[in-house]
């Protein structure tokens, strides 16, 4: 690592190797910048950083019928301190268009919390409709509606709601995510 004038910066692990920010990799960087007076954290992914959360609802994404889907997901997201990932893979009628989603999502614990879900199509190469909840000290409940009503064309059928969470090591308990809702598609000719 090479340091930059006005620049002090403490890794809290040894970079042997550049690492591509397109890598599913977590390196956690503490930078103090002395001329800008300014401290930032910097956070990319490391595998053997990230833990995966464990589903307390059974379900996911199913076809209701030909333009239907129902959502109904949730994680226990482990106290850990590490980013955990999360992704909940599906298969839409290809190729074709999200027209709806809509939905209610909750997040609640015990102490502070950050999250982040989106859908994912065509095998990754598409994320949007972001849903970003945050929890802040002592924790509590949020309750957010989302209703997204523009369209998203598609043309593989590999689709997947990708989540992460960062939550302290020191809360008490594991907190919960829950996304319950209907997703409407049309098929494309």
């Amino acid at each position: 690592m090479e340091d930059k004038p006005g620049c002090t910066i403490f890794a809290v692990f040894e970079v042997k190797k550049k690492i591509s920010i397109e890598e599913e990799n977590m390196l956690r960087l503490f930078v103090l910048c002395s001329r800008v007076m300014c401290m930032s954290l910097l956070l990319l992914v490391v595998p053997q950083l990230s833990a995966q959360c464990t589903p307390v609802v059974a379900g996911g994404v199913n076809q209701l019928d030909a333009k239907t889907f129902d959502i109904n997901m949730g994680q226990s997201i482990p106290a850990t301190g590490t980013l955990q990932t999360c992704s909940h893979p599906f298969s839409l009628p290809a190729p074709g268009r999200i027209v709806k989603i809509q939905g209610t999502v909750v997040f609640r614990g015990e102490c502070a919390g950050d999250t982040d879900a989106f859908f994912s199509v065509n095998g990754g190469a598409k994320q949007t409709y972001h849903i970003k909840q945050k929890l802040g000290t002592g924790g509590g409940v949020s309750t957010v509606f989302v209703n997204y009503d523009v369209p998203l064309t598609y043309s593989s059928p590999n689709a997947s709601i990708e989540f992460g969470a960062f939550i302290p090591a020191s809360c008490p308990s594991n907190p919960d995510w829950e996304f319950k809702g209907i997703m409407q598609v049309e098929k494309l000719e």
